[in-house]
């Protein structure tokens, strides 16, 4: 199991002033007008060798106890080491556009590949450049539960560039993976998968990725209990229902490009 380094203060039934079953009737209330602009999904990412998470230097982001190579949470900072259990609830293809020189966020496209029409180069660094001078990103969104933080909600590993491969991958070992006893494709949301950080190399430089040019470091470990079906089960009703979106702004202070 993952072991989540960044502390999350929790408060007990003791600390509140008033009786729990008081707040119990009211569970809900508050939230009647919020859309799906009120949440954001955070993102799992890879720290790299160049994120500012890791720099020890700059106490604005340095995240303690960060180095290349872990995955973390984009929102909480939360990291998880370079190996982490998953369950995958939903995925869906992005297409993003962020302004150039790590600009930010512009917009998300969504699955309709049309925006790929407004390529008018490929940079130096292979990203594909719009009619506005804007990067449009193509990212494989798999939103997915970690293991043991069932109650965190859930978080989106997005892959890109070198990571679309490795997408395709697991997406091929999860639709192959059938129902014990039965010819029949189990659910995206019925097993639980390792995903585990490695270091690439090229003339480039480095990085890491849930894989190489030889292997994807991507495994299943076993079914799902009950507890992480029924929390799997709502997380893909409150992503397909649109009751959420994806924190792209949130990751402005570590783009890929």
């Amino acid at each position: 199991m993952p072991k989540e380094t960044k502390s999350v203060a929790k408060r007990g039934e003791a600390d509140l002033p008033i009786a729990l079953d008081q707040l119990e009737g009211m569970s809900g209330q508050g939230f009647e007008d919020s859309d799906k602009d009120a949440y954001a999904i955070p993102f799992l990412r890879l720290l790299q060798g160049l994120s500012p998470q890791v720099n020890e230097d700059d106490p604005d982001v340095y995240i303690q106890g960060a180095k290349p190579g872990m995955f973390f949470n984009t929102i909480t900072g939360a990291l998880f080491g370079k190996s982490i259990n998953v369950i995958p609830v939903h995925y869906m293809r992005d297409f993003v556009e962020w302004k150039p020189n790590r600009g930010g966020f512009v917009k998300s496209h969504g699955p309709d590949p049309s925006i790929l029409d407004r390529i008018t180069e490929i940079d130096e660094k292979n990203n594909s450049i719009l009619d506005n001078g804007n990067i449009i990103q193509d990212s494989r969104n798999h939103y997915i539960l970690i293991e043991g933080h069932l109650d965190k909600g859930p978080i989106i590993f997005g892959l890109s560039s070198s990571g679309i491969k490795h997408s395709r991958k697991w997406m091929t070992f999860m639709n192959a993976l059938k129902l014990p006893g039965s010819d029949k494709t189990a659910p995206m949301f019925a097993g639980v998968w390792n995903l585990a950080s490695v270091l690439n190399k090229n003339d480039d430089g480095t990085w890491y990725q849930i894989g190489d040019k030889t292997k994807t470091a991507v495994e299943f470990q076993r079914w799902v209990t009950q507890e992480e079906l029924e929390a799997a089960v709502a997380a893909r009703k409150l992503i397909t229902s649109g009751a959420a979106k994806a924190d792209y702004a949130g990751q402005d202070d570590d783009l890929p490009f």
